[in-house]
């Protein structure tokens, strides 16, 4: 065996965990502090594609806008319909893809009064990447929503 048949290997190897993939940066929209803390528990160890989750939160439509507006990193946005106004978050929705001319930010909208607005109106009318029913939506839900808006 001669020394050009020898395989060199290096003293290390570098083993990609999810820690060292990027956060998925996830803005929590909703007036209900009580919504928020139970979707930060339930969602705090899942991770989607291999990426852990970092939460952002605001409680109302313009402190919404505001986070979004000021942190250009959030990816995915779950928002609720009924905060300060009726339709606070359709109008936050249209903010952030006219104002901020954002299209890539993916938009659920999570909703406890779905008989104001429903869901074909609103997918007809706004540039959403997902729709929420808070008294129907099961953990499992939540999750899928996520993956499917965040698509690699």
């Amino acid at each position: 065996m001669s020394d050009s048949d020898l395989i060199e290997f290096e003293d290390s190897i570098e083993i990609s965990t999810t820690e060292d993939l990027p956060n998925i940066n996830v803005a929590l929209i909703d007036d209900n502090l009580d919504v928020i803390e139970s979707t930060l528990f339930a969602l705090e160890d899942i991770e989607i594609h291999g990426h852990t989750l970092k939460f952002f939160n605001a409680t109302s439509g313009t402190a919404g806008f505001d986070l979004i507006k000021d942190t250009p990193e959030i990816q995915l946005a779950l928002i609720d319909i009924v905060m300060e106004t009726d339709d606070a978050g359709l109008i936050l929705v249209e903010k952030i893809r006219n104002e901020l001319k954002n299209s890539s930010i993916k938009l659920i909208i999570r909703t406890g009064q779905p008989g104001h607005f429903t869901e074909d109106d609103i997918r007809e009318k706004y540039q959403i990447d997902g729709y929420l029913d808070k008294a129907s939506t099961s953990l499992d839900m939540l999750i899928l929503t996520f993956t499917q808006a965040l698509k690699e």
